[in-house]
């Protein structure tokens, strides 16, 4: 487990969803290996070796772009937490894009991450 949990985690941010703050607290949580949250998505194209991807989730986030992180993840078999912040997904996104990959859980509260990223980070068999 404990080797499960130490594996990094790529953190993908919006403008609008910087993640610093939750950066910092999962950093301090002394679990955790965090990496520096991003925004470019180019880096979709070097995450095989991570345990999870955390989305700073935000309205202006895209569809389009959501689907290109989805379908990454999904190929290099690495769960999502959909970090949203307390902003309601619509319809369209839940239905045409959440629900298409199992391994992806909404988190909306710091505490809800930490306890997110401590059950998939120990729970979840990474296939790398």
């Amino acid at each position: 487990m404990v080797k499960n949990i130490s594996r990094p985690m790529l953190m993908l941010c919006s403008k609008e969803n910087t993640l610093e703050k939750e950066y910092k607290l999962l950093q301090n949580v002394g679990l955790f290996k965090p990496d520096t949250p991003v925004k470019d998505i180019r880096i979709l194209d070097e995450i095989s070796g991570y345990g999870l991807l955390i989305i700073g989730y935000s309205k202006n986030f895209g569809i389009k772009n959501l689907r290109k992180i989805i379908d990454s993840a999904r190929v290099n078999n690495i769960p999502i937490l959909l970090y949203a912040n307390g902003i309601t997904l619509e319809h369209k996104i839940y239905d045409e894009v959440v629900n298409s990959y199992t391994y992806i859980s909404i988190c909306n509260t710091p505490i809800r991450l930490i306890s997110d990223v401590f059950a998939v980070m120990s729970s979840f068999k990474s296939c790398k």
